[in-house]
């Protein structure tokens, strides 16, 4: 989870549900799923900016996620085993890369809706910067980047 305290830690059963069930090697706990991130108070601009690029993503990488830019992942074992997390990057859009490589390794990956509070907390994140990285990964994604890293 991030630490910006958007994420209820009272939603980690339901997320490690999953796992439980034999149905899932990532989870991701998703905002948009079942309204949370507006009924959170999401940023109207996070929002759109959010369904944009995940519109882009779900062409791209073919998973119909509701979203990709939770901060709020689990892994399991195998995930962690068969994933070289250490080559990805050491930002925000980490996230993201580990579903790309869940991907190109068919790995299961679950959503589940989960609250969010945006409560005016500071963000470090520089939304344009995020997004352009995204679409780097996305570019990255379709030119076989991620198929080509190994542990």
């Amino acid at each position: 989870m991030h630490s910006d305290g958007q994420y209820s830690p009272e939603s980690i059963p339901d997320l490690l549900r999953p796992f439980d069930d034999g149905v899932a090697d990532l989870v991701q706990g998703s905002r948009m799923l079942g309204g949370g991130a507006l009924k959170g108070r999401m940023p109207l601009y996070k929002f759109i900016a959010n369904k944009a690029l995940t519109a882009i993503e779900n062409r791209a990488f073919g998973l119909g996620l509701a979203e990709y830019h939770s901060g709020c992942m689990l892994y399991s074992s195998k995930t962690i085993a068969s994933i070289p997390f250490s080559k990805l990057s050491n930002s925000f859009d980490f996230d993201l890369e580990m579903i790309v490589m869940a991907r190109t390794r068919n790995l299961r990956i679950i959503e589940v809706a989960i609250p969010t509070i945006y409560a005016g907390e500071v963000s470090h994140l520089n939304p344009i910067r995020y997004g352009l990285q995204v679409l780097r990964i996305v570019r990255d994604y379709k030119r076989g980047k991620y198929d080509s890293l190994e542990s």
